[in-house]
């Protein structure tokens, strides 16, 4: 135990002192050093896509939004208020999160499972302090959320898809999940996903779909099945707070798979000067981040 703890620290002292000689370059080369590192090819924002197919996949990735931050503007509009993760994270100027926004009061990520349901972690719920019925009252999931640039977006009311009652539920640390019916149609932009029926094995490329930090839909990718249990698996994925319960993808044919449990490794590292960078390199000595597979109830 020792000497995971004397190499933890090691690891934590070399990133620090990795970050103070990035800081002591010119302007222009933390960028190219920090584009590298965030934006290829750990990370993409939804916007930055080019390849068609998983564009159109991982918009049946939803956020849950309270009710209380929709400002109705139009018959069929309401606008958003969004803040910033930079100061609110206290970002050094080149992280990928510093120019993004949040929604506050976002619960966390979900999916589509079938036209009916959609499905998420039962521990979102739980983090809101409220029981089912009043989640459901007070909460809609949001879909096509993928810019958050802007201090205000302007959302379409087919975006926004009504909690109707809970279908199936466990609410325990080894199968956390929860399947609300929905009120009324899905939007004509989100493609129910495929759910794999094959089997899953170590080193299948896999890639998450989901709202980091409260952040638009991103998508992370660069990485595989680590090791594989009876009910999940788990893998290094670049994931952060409120990415619980995103959809896990399959790369090889873009069929659902699983939706993320959590993790417990930090999501920030401190950089020695009261700011802070995103901690994108997962530890290998960490046992990655837990995701638990599709159940067809």
């Amino acid at each position: 135990m020792l000497a995971i703890q004397n190499n933890s620290l090691l690891t934590n002292y070399l990133l620090q002192e990795i970050s103070k000689l990035i800081f002591s370059l010119p302007k222009i080369a933390q960028k190219f050093i920090y584009k590298i590192i965030y934006d290829y090819p750990t990370m993409l924002r939804h916007r930055h896509l080019t390849d068609l197919k998983l564009k159109k996949n991982t918009l049946s990735a939803g956020i849950f939004i309270r009710k209380d931050q929709l400002i109705k503007t139009g018959d069929h509009t309401y606008k958003l208020e969004t803040h910033s993760i930079g100061k609110q994270k206290k970002l050094i100027s080149t992280d990928y999160f510093f120019h993004e926004r949040f929604v506050k009061h976002a619960a966390g990520s979900c999916f589509v499972k079938d036209k009916q349901t959609i499905s998420t972690a039962y521990h979102i719920i739980n983090a809101t302090g409220l029981d089912v019925d009043l989640f459901i009252k007070n909460y809609v999931v949001l879909f096509g959320y993928t810019n958050s640039s802007e201090e205000v977006i302007i959302i379409n009311e087919n975006q926004l898809i009504e909690l109707d009652s809970v279908v199936h539920a466990n609410n325990n640390t080894n199968d956390d999940f929860i399947d609300f019916k929905i009120k009324q149609q899905l939007p004509s932009f989100v493609e129910i996903p495929k759910a794999y029926t094959g089997v899953l094995k170590p080193d299948m490329e896999i890639y998450i779909a989901g709202y980091p930090l409260r952040s638009s839909l991103t998508v992370s990718g660069n990485a595989v099945i680590d090791k594989k249990y009876e009910d999940y698996f788990t893998t290094h994925a670049d994931l952060f707070e409120y990415s619980s319960g995103s959809p896990v993808f399959l790369k090889q044919n873009n069929q659902l798979i699983g939706f993320v449990k959590g993790s417990s490794e930090k999501d920030f590292i401190e950089t020695g000067n009261e700011q802070n960078q995103t901690n994108i390199i997962a530890s290998s000595k960490s046992e990655g981040k837990k995701i638990l597979l599709i159940k067809n109830n």
